[in-house]
């Protein structure tokens, strides 16, 4: 499996040389389709940084979310725990 990704991303290298070596050698001035291709590669960027961002925002909210499941957790015990105390104070009073 290891090895696999290891061939994979020998030939994505290759893949990439080879385009930067067309790109290189035909004029991209001349290439009407270079327009479209840079849009593109601008719009993969940005989705990239995109998917990134709210891969970051995720995490966070999960964090987020346990940090107050948490406090949340620690004030409903304060209640139960403060709830017993004027219970038994007010059967205390009681008798």
């Amino acid at each position: 499996m290891f090895i696999c990704v290891i061939q994979i991303q020998a030939v994505n290298n290759e893949i990439s040389q080879l385009v930067e070596r067309h790109l290189a050698t035909n004029n991209p001035a001349d290439d009407k389709l270079a327009p479209f291709r840079q849009q593109a590669a601008i719009i993969a960027r940005k989705k990239e940084t995109t998917a990134e961002q709210l891969t970051e925002l995720r995490n966070k909210l999960s964090a987020l979310e346990e940090e107050l499941q948490v406090k949340y957790c620690i004030v409903f015990a304060n209640d139960v725990m403060n709830f017993r105390c004027v219970l038994s104070v007010s059967f205390m009073a009681s008798n």
